[in-house]
């Protein structure tokens, strides 16, 4: 197959070739297809996560520094767009119920396979947030009320080859 061994055209000679059902040519042709892989997607991956002095506003909000850094740990370019969204779980399990902060990172450029990027920005917690333990999760490819369409635990925009790895937890 083509990518594998040295097979590295796809046309109406090769095998598989590009004909038609009726064997006819239909002149597609591709040349210098790269080695097989095992992965072969994109794989957002988030990391070096840190959170800075957690401030608390006037009107009772809770202002959250963070700091982390997303990877392109597959075998091709992540796609755009995606955005990084902060949640805050009261119960260390990130789900559906958890809050939004507000706030949030939109990748509206392709990232590389092996790139990275890093994100230090001000997250913003409701004003109603009661004082207490909690879990930040940072997730890359995210959805949710801050911005409007998804949940906080669907899969995302971008095509990945594990979607397990787009979230970090942190306690506070």
């Amino acid at each position: 197959y083509p990518g594998s061994s040295t097979n590295r055209t796809y046309n109406n000679t090769s095998t598989p070739d590009s004909k038609s059902y009726s064997q006819s040519n239909t002149y597609v042709g591709i040349t210098n297809i790269s080695n097989s892989g095992a992965n072969m997607t994109a794989d957002l991956v988030v990391s070096n996560v840190s959170v800075g002095a957690i401030t608390v506003s006037q009107n009772g909000a809770y202002a959250v520094p963070v700091t982390y850094t997303v990877t392109n740990a597959g075998g091709t370019a992540a796609a755009p767009s995606w955005y990084d969204l902060v949640y805050l779980s009261s119960n260390a399990v990130l789900d559906d119920a958890d809050q939004n902060l507000s706030g949030y990172t939109w990748r509206n450029t392709a990232l590389a396979a092996g790139a990275s990027y890093t994100v230090t920005t001000t997250y913003t917690s409701t004003a109603t947030t009661a004082p207490g333990s909690y879990t930040l999760f940072i997730k890359t490819d995210g959805r949710g009320n801050a911005v409007g369409f998804g949940t906080n635990t669907d899969a995302g925009a971008v095509a990945e080859g594990n979607e397990t790895n787009n979230v970090q937890a942190l306690p506070l």
